[in-house]
């Protein structure tokens, strides 16, 4: 059912783009490309997940995926250097096992991953803040750091994504794109400051 609503989610996006309805943000204050459309559109996808209106669970996983080949790299490997050798490991697993191929499952796949490091990220800003309560600087310079990060890993991966013209493993390597950035970012803050 998850996959069904996914297809039809990026069928969507894809007669949006072809129908030039998208926003031309050009002239506009507010930068939304078809980028940030896809985000949206998984945003909601794993929003309705989560609150289990299409699977009746708390939320769906993509069979196949699994966050061991991650958690054992990043158990077993101190240095950032070799912690970044930890991304992508269970994405590649999952698109590596039966039916993970294909355009549509390795986007599930990357996004499966993505929740991950996305959940690490999340963790790993909050004890740093914690951990800076009282250097008001440093909690300024961290919350600075993480605002700027955010239209750098979309701009990133929306030139990723149009790199990929009308190809169909654009949404693929999109959704790669934000899990390798933001993968690479939880890892940087992880490492303490």
């Amino acid at each position: 059912m998850i996959g069904w609503v996914f297809a039809l989610y990026l069928l969507l996006f894809a007669l949006l783009v072809l129908a030039g309805k998208l926003p031309d943000a050009k002239d506009s204050t507010t930068r939304v490309g078809p980028a940030q459309y896809l985000v949206r559109m998984v945003t909601s996808i794993k929003c309705i997940m989560m609150t289990g209106l299409l699977t009746g669970a708390a939320s769906a996983e993509q069979p196949g995926f699994s966050l061991e080949p991650v958690e054992a790299c990043l158990a077993k490997n101190v240095r950032l250097e070799d912690r970044m050798t930890c991304i992508g490991l269970s994405s590649r697993q999952c698109i590596d096992a039966p039916g993970g191929g294909g355009g549509y499952a390795e986007a599930l796949c990357h996004d499966a991953e993505l929740a991950f490091w996305d959940d690490l990220l999340n963790e790993t800003y909050q004890q740093n803040l914690a951990s800076a309560a009282d250097d008001p600087a440093l909690v300024t310079a961290l919350r600075d750091l993480q605002r700027a990060w955010i239209p750098y890993r979309d701009a990133r991966c929306d030139a990723v994504f149009k790199a990929w013209g009308e190809g169909t493993g654009r949404s693929p390597a999109f959704v790669e794109c934000l899990m390798r950035t933001t993968a690479a970012q939880a890892l940087f803050l992880g490492r303490g400051l």
